[in-house]
């Protein structure tokens, strides 16, 4: 799939902007609270920075494919779930979630692919990089 990143962080805070007009102070607040509480957790960052890049695109391939759609919300709130309880969770338990996570992203990179084969979408670069980024995390994270 060939896809055109063009100023990602403008299209970030265009998006941020349209949906919340809060939501960018909000997310640097959320950001800043987690490092002070000793809870910066990277992985788990990010994977709310994919959930807020997906949502202007799900809408869009919903209209071809509800569930599909479908699939990439509960693939990506998986994500961001199974993240923070590995968070909480004791060794072997934490790699299990982990691992689960590392599945539900490589299955929402799937479905945008999917997506973008049937025409349905063409703005999924932005998504795509977050998810390069989230996976190589998660794979950190998995083969520590």
């Amino acid at each position: 799939m060939q896809l055109h990143i063009a100023n990602t962080e403008a299209n970030t805070n265009m998006i941020q902007s349209n949906r919340n007009p809060g939501h960018a102070n909000h997310s640097a607040n959320h950001s800043a609270n987690h490092s002070a509480n000793g809870h910066n957790f990277i992985a788990l960052e990010v994977s709310y920075t994919l959930i807020e890049a997906l949502a202007p695109i799900v809408p869009v391939i919903a209209r071809n494919d509800r569930d599909l759609a479908d699939q990439i919300r509960r693939a990506a709130t998986s994500v961001s779930l199974n993240l923070a309880e590995g968070q909480r969770s004791i060794k072997g338990n934490r790699h299990k979630h982990y691992a689960i996570a590392h599945g539900s992203a490589n299955e929402v990179k799937a479905a945008l692919f999917v997506a973008n084969a049937w025409g349905w979408i063409d703005q999924g670069a932005h998504a795509l990089a977050i998810l390069d980024r989230l996976l190589a995390l998660l794979w950190k994270l998995t083969h520590a």
